[in-house]
């Protein structure tokens, strides 16, 4: 859908459902529910701000090494679409909520899409912290600092 449509679904209480199916045992209702806030946070940054502000990002973060490789999946692709369309304090929340991390343990995976998609998030979040930081780019201290070798 569109920027409206994705409104329409805030202005109903569309995070509050998604916080609870996230909760789910069931990991198709779980792979659904991030599925749908992954595009949600493909739209702008208000309404990546609702997604922060609803506390969905610390489970998308532990879903990050989910078991199961389709909410993994989606789970990268949250954090990739927040980074796109997300301004540098949201962009910031999830590196200081250790993104680069659990990253680092994403280049292990087995799935080419995952690791695909992680390199272009970490070079994202490069570009943010360049285009951010004037003299050092912290986001790249901390790349090395969490293995930056597997990155290049």
């Amino acid at each position: 859908g569109n920027i409206s449509q994705a409104q329409v679904l805030f202005d109903n209480g569309i995070l509050k459902i998604l916080g609870h199916l996230l909760d789910s045992d069931d990991d198709r209702h779980v792979k659904e529910a991030t599925w749908i806030i992954s595009n949600l946070c493909a739209s702008n940054s208000a309404h990546i701000q609702l997604v922060k502000d609803a506390e969905i990002y610390p489970k998308i973060l532990k879903f990050l090494t989910h078991e199961n490789y389709k909410i993994r999946r989606e789970a990268v692709w949250t954090i990739f679409n927040t980074l796109q369309s997300g301004n540098y304090e949201q962009v910031n929340y999830l590196v200081v909520n250790e993104v680069f991390k659990i990253f680092t343990l994403l280049l292990d995976a087995t799935e080419e899409e995952i690791v695909r998609t992680v390199l272009d998030t970490i070079f994202q979040i490069l570009l943010t912290g360049e285009s951010h930081f004037t003299e050092v780019n912290l986001y790249g201290i901390l790349v090395d600092k969490y293995g930056g070798k597997k990155f290049s």
